[in-house]
């Protein structure tokens, strides 16, 4: 099966795995916080802005935390987005407001935005549809001159950028996913980004339970230079002495000391004890993790590459094919991750042409099945005729860095051959029909 998704992972990602498992320290620890500067020099941001997490879906909902959102909030996005921005919107009391889409790049516009927005309007999330970064950089503008935060779901945008700009940089929060079927992937995790260093720490805090520092040994050691403590807890390694500096103001109800081994880092004295100061959970990323996002981060570059290589044979191989519409040019300024290539069609012969290829070995989908028609989102707004368009003549077809020539050229070939042998035959002297916009 030559399958629409596929990671490349390899001896690199192994030996990594292999030098975690020697150190015995599969937890939230270095590797994480190196992870977690890696990707923020990958973004041009500092290190301190950025959380390495569970999953991007954890994120999502750490957002919604972050903004404070409850009942009689609204935020907008596009209906065309992954389930979990919407359910966790909801989760909150608030209100999803779907808006529609472009029906050549499948992002929303700025003026799409602006025309849901409402004086209930809490924040607005959007998607980069298959890599490509939208209209972001006016959308960025248009929140701004509101006074509306924007929030970026860049899981499918992780080497995206707007001239220099990566994206997940325009919003005020941003996260990225790395599970088994993105481009960069750790088999599971997520990051996170606050333009706010205050935004960023409160994030950090709720993604552990709420602490302000995992436990006073690890921040002790922390201060000085150590490693992790071997109590079970997650180091607070990317907070370096701010732990220890919460320990030494915060104190146990013993008073403070000084670490056993004489650096003179004050912590309690019973390191086990608790600062809460919110009320968090466990979405916390791992060294195991970790580990593998800092290969797959340096082969990035090579991996982008090779999809965009995909990508561009698509174009040749199925240009011309009548009644087939190819995803558009990126502006000049504009790269994308080339996560996605969908193509439109037919919708009478959409489904018939996945079936086929699904039985000759060859796996498509559709994403994103519109929001706006899942009942329990309550959506009541104005109909949105591109995204049910898109829903229904839209395919994705094969996109991955493990795809040989000779798969993309037998794709091209299947697709080719069904989408020719399923048009239906068009009588002599009416109009040809063209793909819905």
């Amino acid at each position: 099966m030559i399958n629409v998704f596929q990671p490349s992972l390899g001896e690199a990602e192994l030996s990594a795995v292999a030098e975690v498992f020697a150190d015995n320290w599969l937890g939230h620890g270095p590797r994480t916080a190196a992870f977690e500067a890696e990707f923020a020099a990958h973004l041009g941001v500092p290190a301190d802005r950025v959380v390495f997490l569970a999953s991007a879906t954890a994120g999502l909902y750490l957002t919604t935390e972050l903004l404070g959102l409850g009942p009689g909030d609204e935020v907008v996005m596009p209906s065309i987005s992954f389930v979990s921005a919407a359910s966790a919107v909801a989760s909150t009391g608030a209100r999803p407001v779907f808006c529609d889409v472009d029906p050549d790049t499948l992002n929303p516009s700025a003026e799409q935005i602006a025309r849901a927005l409402t004086d209930r309007t809490r924040a607005v999330l959007v998607l980069h549809y298959g890599g490509g970064p939208g209209d972001i950089a006016r959308i960025a503008e248009l929140c701004e001159s509101r006074g509306v935060p924007l929030v970026e779901d860049t899981a499918c945008a992780v080497a995206s950028r707007v001239g220099p700009r990566a994206c997940g940089t325009f919003g005020s929060l941003s996260v990225w996913s790395f599970d088994a079927m993105k481009v960069l992937s750790t088999g599971d995790g997520g990051m996170l980004y606050a333009a706010d260093p205050v935004v960023a720490e409160r994030a950090r805090r709720l993604a552990y339970h709420g602490l302000a520092q995992s436990s006073g040994l690890s921040a002790a050691r922390n201060a000085a230079g150590g490693g992790p403590d071997a109590a079970g807890e997650a180091p607070d390694a990317a907070a370096g002495n701010r732990g220890a500096e919460a320990d030494a103001t915060g104190g146990g109800p013993d008073g403070t000391g000084t670490e056993p081994g004489g650096t003179g880092a004050r912590v309690p004295s019973r390191w086990w004890d608790l600062d809460v100061r919110d009320f968090g959970r466990r979405v916390i990323g791992n060294d195991l993790t970790a580990a593998i996002g800092s290969v797959q981060l340096r082969r990035l570059g090579a991996i982008v590459d090779r999809r965009g290589e995909v990508a561009a044979a698509y174009d040749r191989l199925l240009s011309p094919l009548a009644g087939v519409r190819l995803p558009p040019p990126l502006p000049p300024d504009h790269t994308t991750s080339y996560y996605f290539y969908w193509v439109r069609l037919d919708p009478r012969i959409r489904d018939a042409v996945a079936s086929d290829l699904l039985g000759r070995g060859v796996y498509t989908t559709f994403r994103y099945p519109p929001l706006h028609r899942v009942p329990a989102y309550g959506h009541h707004g104005p109909p949105l005729p591109h995204t049910e368009s898109a829903a229904e003549a839209t395919l994705l077809l094969p996109l991955h860095q493990g795809l040989s020539d000779a798969d993309v050229a037998t794709v091209a070939a299947e697709f080719r051959a069904s989408v020719e042998a399923r048009t239906p035959a068009r009588p002599t002297g009416l109009p040809k029909e063209g793909v819905p916009a």
